[in-house]
């Protein structure tokens, strides 16, 4: 039976706000009457568990857990009744249930916060849009405006508002990290920094903290903020940042003009640290590494495709490359790296163990949703993670040798797009001077298609060993042509 106007605007709106101070708006009018604690709290348990009604001996031993049953149930009497004076038409109860009267149209903070902040956690993110993702996280760090009913200490809160706070660290994570990978650097540090201030003692918000500071050109900030760390963990547990930690502050330090002065004396005392060989500044590159940086920048805007590395052996191209990893990580970006090891190896070879390695169950299941049937039945037998959540599909219809490599082509392109809707993602391939040549031919494919997908592939090889071998490079020039290849 349908409602007619009339009765749905008769229809009362609760607005109830838990996180922080207690606030309740009913029928558009503020209600200041509930303003003891165990009203309050009574009041809160109904509205959290509105789906079902409840037996009085829960609610009584939740509002007087000390006293005996019948006083305890003679003080929710109290409770419930002061409710409805103060709330009409909000509770129904008979001799053993209580509950809220489903003529009561609700709109609770706690709801929303979860609702907008669940899907995008990172532990349950799925393959959103990541504009979509960003919003819904920014309304529900808004709407946390402090714990659950903070004042209040009921037991049954304390569970439940922790539950709540790691939510909302996480949630904060998981923003800054998507503003991070959007290039969007002051919108996340002002989230990081926040979580930090939330959790101190949070490894993960001190790096991202510190990362973000280094991309926005103040890599003295980042090390104070290490040094803080290092401080707030020696008087809090006694113990030192965790290795991960001081290796981003050593690398940090490596790039910093006169160090010294802003190193903490955690670091410098850290010896170990200085003998990995990715901690050695990098000397010599400072325009290859600009023009790197200016395609990665670009990848975050969205723009994509393919970037070669050129040079003799030994000249430091590994080194390069390394340094560009670093930089994509520090900007949320996923990197996945593969070395071309045999000329006569398969075609795509090198790009598809990049992606195999990559390939974790979550991202698996991700990008598994974002890509259509037929290709996954293409790329299924190459990619053992990725067939594990489609065992279903049948293998796909045999083709030629020419038109196979077309179609392998496409799927690993679409692939690549799919996985570049849940984070931004760089390819380095390196020793391309190895590879084979139909490598080559499906990378010239793929080029034009990844660079409006927001994917970039960046390339090593030799340039005196490709020269020697004509196929491998007409197939070089080939890709040079594609239009989305830069040197």
């Amino acid at each position: 039976m349908q409602t007619t106007a009339a009765e749905r605007m008769a229809v009362k709106l609760l607005r109830v706000r838990l996180l922080g101070e207690f606030s309740l708006v009913y029928d558009d009018q503020p209600v200041t009457t509930v303003n003891t604690a165990r009203l309050q709290s009574l009041l809160a348990y109904l509205i959290l568990h509105h789906t079902r009604h409840l037996h009085r001996s829960v609610l009584a031993a939740l509002i007087a857990p000390d006293a005996p049953e019948s006083r305890a149930r003679h003080a929710l009497s109290q409770a419930i009744w002061q409710l409805r004076c103060r709330l009409p038409d909000l509770i129904e109860s008979d001799y053993d249930l209580v509950g809220l009267s489903p003529d009561i149209a609700l709109w609770v903070d706690v709801v929303e916060f979860e609702r907008l902040a669940m899907p995008h956690i990172q532990e349950t993110a799925g393959a959103g849009a990541p504009e979509a993702a960003r919003a819904d996280l920014r309304q529900a760090v808004q709407l946390y405006r402090g714990d659950l009913l903070e004042g209040l200490y009921d037991d049954w809160l304390l569970v439940e508002r922790e539950r709540l706070h790691e939510v909302y660290l996480q949630a904060l994570e998981s923003l800054a990290r998507l503003e991070q990978a959007a290039g969007r650097y002051p919108a996340a540090l002002e989230a990081a920094l926040l979580l930090s201030l939330s959790d101190p003692l949070r490894g993960s918000a001190r790096r991202l903290v510190m990362q973000l500071y280094f991309c926005l050109g103040r890599p003295e900030a980042a090390l104070h903020q290490f040094e803080t760390y290092c401080q707030v963990l020696s008087a809090e547990l006694g113990v030192e940042p965790e290795p991960e930690t001081m290796v981003l502050a050593q690398a940090i330090a490596t790039r910093t003009p006169d160090a010294a002065a802003h190193l903490p004396n955690a670091l410098a005392s850290a010896s170990f640290l200085l003998e990995r060989a990715d901690a050695i500044p990098l000397v010599g590159r400072g325009r290859e590494r600009a023009e790197l940086l200016t395609h990665l920048e670009g990848l975050l805007a969205g723009t994509g495709g393919v970037v070669l590395v050129e040079g003799e052996a030994g000249i430091g191209k590994t080194r390069l490359l390394q340094e560009l990893r670093r930089d994509a990580e520090w900007r949320g970006a996923q990197v996945l790296w593969a070395q071309a090891e045999e000329r006569a190896g398969p075609a795509c070879g090198p790009l598809l163990r990049a992606l195999a390695d990559g390939l974790t169950p979550l991202r698996a299941e991700q990008v598994a949703r974002l890509v259509e049937a037929p290709w996954l039945q293409v790329l299924c037998p190459l990619l053992p993670t990725l067939a594990a959540h489609r065992p279903a599909l049948p293998p796909p219809a045999p083709l030629d040798p020419a038109r196979e490599q077309v179609r392998l082509a496409e799927a690993v392109a679409r692939l690549l797009a799919a996985w570049a809707q849940v984070t931004p993602l760089v390819v380095i391939l390196e020793d391309l001077h190895q590879a084979s040549p139909d490598t080559l031919d499906v990378l010239a494919l793929i080029a034009p298609q990844i660079r409006p997908a927001g994917v970039l592939i960046v390339g090593s090889y030799r340039g005196d060993e490709v020269r020697a071998q004509p196929e491998v490079w007409q197939r070089l020039q080939a890709l040079d042509r594609s239009g989305a290849c830069a040197r």
